[in-house]
């Protein structure tokens, strides 16, 4: 049997599988004899679905692993009325030695769908029209970071996917330059700055690795609080930084101040709308 992708929707109850999943987690339980057996969560870009080992569970316990790309040959039974697989062999996915038999980390992790050189240029086009100190700044982030920039996900749901960080910034900018003309109170620098900074925690927020996975001490210290920093860190690198840009910009992470500052209130506005209609 060849590996090759599998639509997880289209599954039916008698199908014979052989493809790569995400092992989303897995945990080892007793049945009520006392035997042992594996119960975990597959995942591809197309869904999920419970999986089961029943034999052999030394071994293949052995070779799988949480949050890792597997290679799984199994059946698909129903129980209790849902779909889930029966699995007969397991294995943790070498890149390099599964290739040859059609592994892809493309078909397991979702991912946008736009060219991401393109994107980019769409969203270097705006910074450069940026007033210097909000372009030196965000320029100097993201010639550090740009591997995160471009290919990390975003904390909201709609580009919590592979690239969903600048696809949700560069959706934005592009919907601030439609409207940003009707609203004369706005600064429109401030505003632009704000859109791409707004979440740049994200890049050391996720964990680069295949999953984009968030460590504990990550989930507690939170996106916002590494957000602020980056804004610190860089703004004191230059020896002359505007104290009012770095304040302005470490507010519209926090969201502080909102109510009086009409451009914190624009732009989670814009960040709200944009979220409503996805």
């Amino acid at each position: 049997m060849k590996f090759k992708a599998l639509d997880i929707k289209k599954i039916n109850e008698g199908d014979s599988i052989c493809s790569f999943f995400i092992c989303k987690n897995f945990n080892i339980k007793f049945t009520r004899l006392g035997d042992e057996y594996i119960d975990c969560i597959l995942e591809n870009k197309t869904g999920s679905i419970r999986a089961k080992i029943w034999s052999f569970i030394s071994d293949f316990k052995k070779r799988i692993s949480a949050n890792s790309p597997i290679a799984v040959k199994g059946d698909i039974i129903s129980y209790n009325n849902e779909l889930e697989v029966k699995i007969s062999s397991v294995n943790i996915v070498d890149p390099e030695i599964y290739k040859i038999y059609g592994y892809n980390e493309n078909s397991l992790i979702k991912s946008i769908s736009d060219n991401k050189d393109k994107l980019f240029s769409q969203f270097q086009r705006y910074v450069d029209n940026l007033k210097p100190d909000y372009k030196r700044l965000i320029n100097k982030i993201i010639k550090d970071n740009y591997k995160r920039f471009v290919s990390f996900p975003s904390i909201d749901e709609p580009y919590k996917l592979k690239g969903g960080f600048l696809k949700q910034i560069v959706s934005l900018l592009e919907l601030n330059e439609r409207i940003h003309s009707r609203y004369k109170h706005i600064n429109n620098n401030t505003v632009q700055a704000g859109i791409i900074l707004k979440n740049i925690g994200c890049i050391y927020y996720f964990n680069d690795d295949f999953q984009f996975s968030v460590s504990d001490k990550n989930q507690k210290a939170g996106h916002k609080l590494y957000g602020v920093n980056i804004i610190n860190d860089y703004a004191m690198s230059y020896v002359i930084f505007s104290h009012d840009i770095k304040t302005e910009l470490q507010n519209i992470i926090l969201s502080e101040n909102y109510q009086n500052d009409v451009n914190i209130k624009y732009i989670n506005s814009i960040y709200a709308f944009d979220l409503s209609v996805k």
